[in-house]
């Protein structure tokens, strides 16, 4: 039962790296875009970012409890 679960962690966390490194690119946007005609500032922040710091949170807390 162990191997399996470990087995699981192991598939979740190399599929957590691949969604880290598609979403990426979006930590180099800007994170203010202005609208060409209005003039109005924006937020430019992909949500999944947010999502990805949650997670790496919630990761380096479950590794500080294995070791």
């Amino acid at each position: 039962m162990a191997s399996v679960l470990m087995e699981y962690e192991m598939l979740y966390h190399r599929s957590w790296c691949r969604a880290v490194e598609t979403i990426k690119s979006g930590i180099h946007a800007a994170l203010l875009v202005r609208h060409p005609e209005t003039k109005e500032l924006f937020v430019n922040l992909d949500p999944a970012i947010l999502e990805l710091i949650q997670e790496a949170k919630y990761l380096q807390a479950r590794m500080a409890e294995l070791f």
